[in-house]
């Protein structure tokens, strides 16, 4: 009896989101009144994400400080750095055509304007000391009222101050991280049900003419992840080995770059990567740390689309973005994407970070990670695509800047 249900939860994810988007346009044609009751079960869905979002920031960015540990050695360290700092280029390069191209003007449902009217009249400076202000914030009551900012401020001070504890200590909130996100991992299941729901909604109240929006949302997403990949990627490259990048950026994106396509998961693609370092030469010391951490911090795909639907959030409620609020949204989208969690549409639930700086509440926010989950099954690829070659890529260049690529003797230094 229960046999068809569990049929709901297996199987590709993006498959049965397909499903549930085109059993929401069968029934809009052919059953409106299904349509009109379906909103329920994408409430139920967007509910249930910004519930955990506060609690799976806090826990995971507390984990990912405590992990964030480079070692001693110098080239371990360099390629650390490159991960990060190109994580927060991306985001920066993100906002900037985000800003320049033509605003995305997305219909949200039941938005009241007036929630966001002090949002719309605040200078840059008005909003950077407001937001100043609520980073300290009572971290008690910053998880009851999702102040993300708060949130962030307190997970840093608490990461810095477990890295003195003991490790068995630490042990414990891995595990506590690992059952956050696990928990997270059972909610992205009900996503085709939620994506059913939500996807009825929107046909039934802004028509189908609102598809067209989400597909240039899809198109400005891929096109800032192909700049990412085939110009600043290279450029990158090009400074550590001074040579032409693009053969290497090629084979990476094959050995890399197209399994990461179809898993959706860099944590599934870190096999891929560690026998890729090997066919490089890269040294196994190097590539056994480096690579299992670059899958959790070298999110440059990550940032950027916690960027774009942040400022995008913004501008479809006509808030005014100052280009110092856009900068702050930047580097807290590169913090963000350090914590994302390993789930598909994980850099999803970062959103309401990113948007609270545009004073964006979070039950508002909420919604365009429901349209991030509708548009992933083209977005969530790329992404993973881009974050993924990119290990591999940042890793194998800078290895071949301090030359111990193919050094049998790098082991024994």
């Amino acid at each position: 009896m229960l046999k068809p249900i569990s049929l709901l939860f297996r199987g590709s994810l993006i498959l049965r989101i397909l499903i549930a988007i085109v059993l929401a346009l069968v029934a809009y044609y052919t059953i409106p009144s299904i349509s009109k009751h379906a909103a329920i079960l994408g409430q139920l869905f967007i509910t249930l994400l910004r519930s955990i979002a506060p609690f799976l920031v806090f826990i995971l960015l507390i984990a990912a400080i405590i992990r964030a540990d480079s070692g001693t050695n110098k080239i371990i360290r360099a390629i650390v750095l490159t991960y990060i700092a190109a994580t927060l280029i991306s985001a920066c390069i993100s906002a900037a055509i985000t800003l320049f191209a033509p605003p995305i003007h997305l219909n949200l449902t039941g938005v009241d304007a007036s929630h966001v009217q002090l949002a719309k009249e605040s200078s840059a400076l008005e909003v950077l000391e407001t937001q100043f202000l609520r980073m300290f914030e009572n971290p008690v009551k910053a998880l009851v009222d999702s102040n993300f900012m708060a949130l962030l401020t307190w997970s840093v001070f608490f990461g810095i101050a477990f890295r003195f504890c003991k490790q068995s200590v630490k042990d414990v909130l891995y595990e506590m991280a690992d059952a956050t996100g696990r928990v997270v991992g059972w909610i992205v299941q009900f996503a085709p049900i939620g994506v059913f729901g939500i996807f009825s909604d929107v046909l039934v109240n802004h028509g189908i003419a609102e598809l067209a929006k989400y597909g240039q949302l899809i198109l400005l997403l891929v096109s800032i992840y192909l700049v990412i990949e085939l110009i600043f990627y290279p450029l990158v490259g090009f400074i550590f080995t001074r040579k032409n990048p693009y053969p290497d950026l090629f084979k990476c994106i094959v050995v890399s770059g197209i399994p990461a396509f179809f898993s959706r998961s860099s944590a599934a693609n870190i096999p891929v990567n560690l026998k890729a370092a090997d066919n490089y030469g890269i040294p196994r010391s190097v590539s056994a740390f480096i690579i299992p951490l670059g899958a959790n911090i070298s999110l440059t795909a990550a940032a950027a689309t916690i960027t774009v639907l942040s400022i995008t959030l913004a501008q479809s409620l006509g808030i005014e973005i100052h280009y110092l609020s856009a900068l702050l949204a930047c580097v807290i989208a590169a913090l963000c994407a350090l914590g994302c969690s390993g789930v598909p549409g994980g850099s999803l639930l970062m959103i309401p970070i990113a948007a609270s700086l545009f004073g964006v509440p979070p039950h508002i926010s909420s919604q365009m990670i429901a349209i991030g989950f509708l548009i992933g099954v083209v977005q969530d690829s790329v992404e993973t695509a881009v974050n993924s070659s990119g290990d591999i890529y940042f890793t194998k260049v800078v290895c071949d800047h301090y030359g111990i690529s193919n050094d049998p003797n790098y082991e024994n230094n």
